[in-house]
């Protein structure tokens, strides 16, 4: 699963980071990670203990995603 998902960010980022640019393209992988960290988190699956998203969690992620928009408009 691993490897393919790997083969899967390389082909995005040969597609989609010429179009958004490097900072916009690892700005919403890294964005993307945090937000499924935190839903992986919360809930337990596979195997992780679970941590309530609080909201501080949950307002890190909000900076990240506003982080990556002024990055990608401005």
């Amino acid at each position: 699963m691993g490897g393919a998902l790997g083969a899967a960010v390389i082909i995005a980022q040969a597609i989609a980071a010429p179009r958004l640019g490097a900072a916009s393209f690892m700005g919403i992988l890294v964005t993307a990670s945090v937000c499924a960290s935190l839903a992986l988190d919360h809930f337990g699956l596979v195997g992780f203990r679970e941590h309530a998203a609080s909201w501080g969690r949950i307002g890190g992620v909000a900076l990240m995603i506003v982080g990556v928009w002024l990055v990608a408009t401005l």
